[in-house]
């Protein structure tokens, strides 16, 4: 049950297979849903991304690729 102040996830069902895949493909989809929400709340700042994350910029910038999510200040 989410809390009623919290954005929650929204993951589309995988397609069938074994439980190890369709849990992978659900974790990449919320991965990416994480990271474009973050971005979003730190103004597209990606130090202040990272950092709320707990990631290096390095980091967050290949997660960011391995999503093929733009971020055109990301160096």
């Amino acid at each position: 049950r989410a809390l009623p102040d919290r954005p929650t996830l929204n993951v589309p069902w995988p397609d069938p297979g074994s439980l190890e895949s369709m849990l992978g493909v659900v974790q990449k989809e919320a991965e990416a849903q994480i990271l474009r929400r973050s971005l979003q709340e730190n103004a597209q700042d990606p130090a202040a991304t990272a950092k709320a994350l707990g990631l290096s910029v390095r980091s967050l910038a290949q997660r960011l690729r391995e999503h093929s999510i733009p971020l055109d200040n990301l160096s």
